[in-house]
């Protein structure tokens, strides 16, 4: 977006959200190669039982939004709620954190909703302890600014402050351990491994593969 060119990251985030759109300068995903970057969105399930795509940075492309909602248990028909999500596609992870909304939130008009992280890199204890913090946050403020703010740090230095006072460091997930948890799919037939790849895991268990 013009003007948002001379703002560091972490400005650049806040304008972007609180334009309440992606910011990404008009370009297509698509031309830019989506696969090839980090992203983070959010969906929304009203009060109305209304399912949305609330907001997303940098950008995405209909065809990984509408793969993304599939894969979030808002849209579910069973009504199971699905606390952690993740997959594979096109050599792009996808981790899906979704939660109920308490009465205490800000979010008075939302019963649900999900935090949505891709990245290149398999690691999914790392995403889903982010995504837990940028759950926090959303809770708190009901608006995607601190959330951005947290994720830039993240993508940019490795670190950001999580509402408890503590901190969230990327090289406390070491990636080497990650593989090594999901070594175990060569023991297993294609049909397992593929299952347990898209294996829905509680927030608080260790991700495995």
């Amino acid at each position: 977006r013009g003007g948002a060119g001379g703002l560091g990251p972490e400005r650049r985030a806040a304008a972007a959200a609180e334009d309440g759109c992606c910011w990404g300068g008009g370009h297509s995903a698509d031309a830019r190669g989506w696969a090839d970057r980090d992203h983070l969105s959010t969906v929304e399930k009203d009060t109305n039982g209304e399912v949305l795509w609330v907001w997303c940075y940098p950008s995405t492309t209909a065809t990984l939004r509408n793969l993304l909602l599939r894969k979030c248990c808002l849209t579910d028909e069973n009504k199971l709620l699905h606390p952690f999500v993740f997959g594979q596609y096109r050599r792009t992870w996808f981790y899906i954190t979704t939660i109920e909304v308490p009465d205490s939130s800000v979010l008075k008009k939302v019963t649900h909703f999900s935090i949505v992280l891709t990245a290149k890199d398999f690691n999914p204890e790392k995403y889903a302890a982010f995504a837990r913090i940028l759950c926090r946050m959303y809770l708190k403020h009901g608006s995607p600014v601190k959330m951005m703010e947290s994720y830039i740090a993240v993508l940019t230095k490795g670190i950001c402050q999580s509402e408890e006072n503590g901190s969230f460091l990327s090289k406390d997930f070491d990636a080497r351990k990650a593989y090594l948890a999901g070594s175990i799919k060569g023991k297993q037939t294609k049909r397992e491994r593929k299952a347990q790849a898209m294996n829905r895991i509680p927030e608080a268990r260790p991700a495995s593969l």
